[in-house]
């Protein structure tokens, strides 16, 4: 019988694990959440001109939604669901790439600012997503 894989390393395409081996583990406990929350973040200043930028609530969710200032009938779309861990960080938390993106691609992006755990716990953030 085959062993089974109980860590979240089972979840990711093998192809990934040099770059996960690579980054150093983060210890993270419930008494942690509030101080990684507050940190000060050293975000880079972005330049959004050429892009549309737009805040849209929906229900229980925040969506920030990029879209070129050039009107197109036809564009793609890049769906963004920032890092975290579902227990950090905001949609917004990377607008400088996103903006970059846009007038590189050409492309639309929505990034989505999901409930974050543990106070809304799983399967909150993903349903949000």
């Amino acid at each position: 019988m085959a062993a089974v894989d109980v860590t979240s390393r089972g979840l990711v395409d093998p192809e990934l694990f040099p770059l996960i081996d690579a980054s150093p583990p983060i210890p993270a406990d419930a008494s942690m959440i509030q101080a990684l929350r507050n940190r000060p973040r050293q975000t880079p200043t972005f330049d959004p001109s050429g892009v549309i930028v737009e805040r849209v609530e929906h229900k229980q969710v925040t969506l920030h939604v990029y879209l070129p200032d050039t009107p197109s009938p036809r564009r793609g779309c890049i769906y963004h669901m920032h890092g975290g861990g579902f227990v950090t960080g905001t949609g917004a938390s990377v607008a400088f790439r996103h903006c970059s993106l846009v007038r590189q691609l050409g492309c639309a992006i929505v990034s989505v600012d999901y409930r974050l755990a543990p106070e809304h716990p799983h399967p909150v953030p993903i349903e949000d997503c």
